[in-house]
Order: structure tokens, then sequence, then C-alpha cells
């Protein structure tokens, strides 16, 4: 394949350098933290944002090498969510080398070698034109535009090469240039990547030498000058050779367009299907598609993964299903391939197109990974860096929950009843002091003015409140229960209240019976409550102290200087 021409010369990339050594064996290297954090951002870094960094990253590396230590990524739960992964992982790296790599121009990976290392810390001057993008100043032809700026260019060259030439493009970019930001910055786009930047503009700053103002080149903005200060490192030269490598492949792929892309993708999943022969038993995909429906109008579901998984489970017809590579398959073979597939690529399947698309989909994955492990792209650097990234936020995440889930199972009864204890002496586990009424409520107050004057009248509360089917309300904490309470706490014992208009809009009177004094719950009401604070409590202290008890747990030397810290 064309884009794996490479330059003969080999690229001095960093050397890897180890900041940390555990348990005597096992290194983790420097070019691991500014793949996770980028070498120019750690630059520029405080020591203590620094440092926290820093902890983050070792805390993930020692979570994952204690949890591989006790080897809890081959634990089924873990094995199955990992499988998963790798075959969504497998199928993204199999259509880009298989499509997408094979389009990529020779020359624009080349380039890419060679600068993606590189960055360049840049000066330019803009001079805009009518119909250059974002233009906004004078009329001005594409033609005067250009010779603007080759009368820039002819006054700038007249300065001697240094500090001279820098302060004098400095002013003709506050001067001249259409760029806004230029009155502030003086042209000084600061330090630019290879790739963070339009390919019009790179190509040319990337070639030029320090100190030298350009020629004028065009771009999509209008016509350019540019003086380059001086040259530097990207956080890709702080990347594996191999990887870089790769990089300079992968970057390349934004070069092709999304429509190109479409096309091609199209043609390859078409030509792989073919090349298998697949085919679909009709009858039978058109009477599980008939099983799927009765089941979907039955239980009155859509359908996603589980409920289409267990309908398919109960679906008792033997036969063959698909054909492909001169095999055929059934029912059940289809069921175990969807068991592997995300949940969040089950579509709702309201059609008969719906459902053959689906198959078709599901075998067409089956077929690409097939040929994606005999050609080895589960070997390619690519897939290999995109698998360790995934794998180790899997394990990480799941050998943490682990831990956490792991806590509860230690607190015991003993612990929950001394925190009981304590708080019956603090008053932390009391019933509040509260009060129980009769009330008697109205949709208006017309109604309930002529049952409060019946209770005037009669003197007879119970009446009253047999009679508009008035009932006992739960009793009422102090401070709580809105008007309401606030009145019945006024009150005493036996006293009627006067007609109250409540937050709904109704209308109400009440009776107060009783006042509930202030007592400690019984350890059975509130042990669950004190339990699941204990276990809280207890999760967010293993959290917070999560790389000290592994650092801990681990014989572990640090390099600081390796890093700065």
């Amino acid at each position: 394949m064309i884009y794996f021409i490479f330059f003969s010369f080999v690229l001095a990339l960093h050397s890897p350098q180890p900041i940390c050594k555990i348990d005597d064996y096992f290194y983790i290297y420097d070019v691991d933290l500014y793949q996770s954090v980028g070498k120019k951002n750690w630059d520029k870094l405080k020591t203590e944002k620094k440092q926290s960094l820093f902890d983050d990253f070792i805390k993930k590396e020692l979570v994952c090498f204690s949890a591989k230590k006790e080897f809890f990524d081959l634990k089924p739960k873990i094995q199955e969510k990992l499988e998963v992964r790798k075959n969504m992982l497998l199928i993204n790296n199999a259509y880009e080398h298989f499509i997408a790599r094979p389009l990529l121009d020779s020359f624009v990976v080349a380039e890419n070698f060679k600068n993606l290392s590189k960055s360049v810390f840049v000066s330019h001057i803009l001079v805009g034109f009518d119909g250059s993008l974002k233009y906004g100043g004078e009329k001005r032809t594409k033609k005067e535009a250009l010779e603007r700026a080759l009368s820039l260019k002819k006054e700038l060259s007249s300065f001697s090469l240094g500090a001279e030439t820098k302060v004098a493009f400095a002013n003709s970019a506050k001067s001249f240039s259409d760029d806004p930001s230029a009155q502030k910055n003086g042209g000084f786009l600061g330090s630019v990547f290879w790739g963070s930047t339009i390919e019009d503009f790179e190509s040319v700053v990337f070639s030029l030498r320090e100190g030298v103002v350009s020629d004028p080149f065009e771009t999509p903005y209008g016509f350019h000058l540019a003086l380059v200060d001086s040259f530097g490192l990207s956080d890709y030269y702080y990347y594996p050779k191999k990887i870089f490598k790769d990089l300079s492949i992968k970057t390349s792929l934004k070069t092709l367009s999304f429509d190109s892309l479409s096309v091609f993708s199209s043609r390859f999943d078409s030509s792989v299907l073919n090349d298998a022969s697949f085919k679909i038993n009709r009858s039978f995909f058109n009477d599980v598609f008939d099983f799927l429906k009765n089941k979907q109008k039955k239980e009155r579901l859509i359908g996603n993964k589980f409920s289409t998984l267990e309908w398919l489970g109960e679906y008792k017809k033997d036969g063959v299903f698909v054909v492909f590579n001169n095999k055929g398959f059934g029912l059940r073979w289809f069921l175990n391939i969807l068991k592997q597939r995300p949940a969040t690529r089950f579509p709702s399947l309201q059609k008969k197109s719906d459902f053959d698309f689906f198959v078709r989909s599901v075998c067409l994955e089956f077929l690409v990974l097939e040929r994606a492990r005999f050609l080895e792209i589960d070997s390619s650097v690519s897939y290999l860096r995109d698998f360790k990234n995934n794998y180790k936020n899997i394990l990480y995440n799941e050998y943490v929950g682990f831990l956490v889930g792991e806590v509860g199972k230690k607190i015991d009864s003993l612990s929950v009843e001394n925190v009981y204890k304590k708080g019956v002496f603090n008053g932390d586990f009391l019933s509040p002091l509260s009060v129980v009424i009769s009330e008697v409520r109205f949709s208006s107050f017309s109604t309930a003015r002529v049952a409060f004057g019946e209770f005037k009248s009669l003197n007879d509360f119970d009446f009253i409140l047999k009679k508009y089917k008035g009932d006992v309300r739960e009793p009422i904490p102090e401070n709580k229960g809105g008007e309401i309470g606030l009145l019945a706490f006024s009150l005493k014992e036996g006293d009627v209240s006067n007609i109250i208009e409540n937050n709904d809009g109704s209308f109400s009177f009440f009776r107060v019976e009783r006042f509930l004094e202030e007592k400690p719950f019984t350890l059975d009401l509130v042990y669950k409550q004190i339990e699941r604070k204990l276990i809280k409590k207890e999760q967010e202290n293993l959290k917070e102290n999560l790389l000290s008890s592994f650092l801990k747990k681990h014989s572990v030397e640090f390099y600081y200087d390796v890093i700065g810290l």
C-alpha cells in the first residue's frame, strides 16, 4: 500500500524514561503520562496542578496493575465487557484499514511523518479581499490584495534578519493585517502544531526558515505573509516510534471527504456479503419476524436488546436462518452473536425491512471481524493502542466498583448498634415533637363557612367530622405542615381552629387531638438508615484514599526529576 512509504532517515524521537517502578519489576514511562496529559500542557502547569494530575495518573496505573495481578480481568463479567469492546474497536479499525487508509495520498502521509513531531512559533499578516472568508474590510479585489501583500513583503525585506525584522513585522501586522487579533498580538499566533490549522497555511510555514519573511501565499482567508520565530516540539514527539508512525497515517485521514468514504464503505459492505454468497432463508426469516411482531403486540413492547433476546430464545422451530461461505446458520447462532452486541445497537424492529437490515448488519459485522482477524488487524498498532486505552478504563472502573461494593459487606450489626447508641445520646435518632389533628376540608369557602357555623351552633366537632367526612391526619412534626402545622402548634389539645385557606385553594378547619413528645426511634426503625450512612462513609473514604492505600499495598519508587516534579 502506497501510504507506507516513509522517509529513509530515522526520526530522532524522544526516548522513553521511567518515572515509576512498581514491585521492583513493572515500569511506567514518561511517554505514558504525556499521552494522557500532553507534554506541552504539562510544561505549562504549576507544580501543585502537576502533582494533582500525576497522582490521578499513578492512581489509575496502580489500580490497573493490582487488578491484573489479582487476575481480576479474567472474571467472566469483565471478559464479557472486554470482548464486546474488542469487537467494536476491531470493526472500527477494520473499516479504517480496509477502506480509508488505502485512499490516502502517500505525499500527505509523508508530510505528516516529517512534521507531526514539530511545532512552529509563527506570526502572520493577513490581507483579505472581497470574497475571501470572514473579510469585512474596505472594498478590495484579489489583485489589489496581492499587490499590497507584495508591497509589505518588499518593505519587510529591507530589514536585517533577527530582532529588527520581528519588530518591523509586528508593527506592520498591527497597521495593515486584516486579522482582528493583530492589533493586540502583532500577528503572533503562538505555537502552531502540524494539523492544528488549515493545510494551505501549515504547508508553507513548516517549510520556512527561521527569521525569513515568506512570499505572499493564499488561503481561503486571503493572502498571508508569515514569519517563523522558532521551531519546537509537539506532543507527538513524545509518543513511541511505532505509535508515532501509525499516527502519521491516522491524522492523514482528515484529508478524506466524508462522501467518498461513504461510497467506498458501501461498496466494501456489498463486496463482503457478495464474496461470502450471503443469503437469507426467506420463509424461515418471515416466520421469525411474524413471531417477534406477535410478541410485541401481546406484551405491548416495542422491543429492546433484552426483550428481543428473550423473544428469540422462546422461538422453538429449527431451520437455516442465513447462509454464507457455503454454510447454513440457525437462529441459535444468530442469538449468540446478538448477546455480544451493545444494547444501543438494537433498533426498533417495526417493519420487515427493519429486521432485514438488522440481520444483514449483524452478519456483515461478523464477516468483517473474521476478515480482520485473518488479516491480523487485531495486531496492528492502531488497534492495540485503542484497546490498551479502553482496557485500562474498563479495568479501572470495574475494579474500583468492586472494591466499593465490598465495603458494604464489612459493616456489621455491632458497628450499627454503636452508632445508634451514640446517636440516641446526642439526640440524633429522635422522633420529633408532633401534633395530631382531625381535619374537615372543603372545596369552597362558602361550604366551609356553613359547616363552621354548624359547629359553632352545636359545639360538636365529632358530628361535623363525620357529616363532612373529615379524618385524622398523620402526625405533623414541628416546623412542618405549612400554615396548618404552624397554627396547630399555637393551639392546645381540644382547641378547634378558625377556617384557613390551604395552598391548593381548599379551605379547612381542624381540632388538635394531642401532642406527641420527642422520643428515640427503636433500632429496627433506623437500622437501614444507619447502615447506609456507614457504607456511604466507608465508600467515600475508600475513594478519597485510593492512591495512598495502593501505595501501601505495593512497593513504589518514583523518579520525579524526569517530569520536573
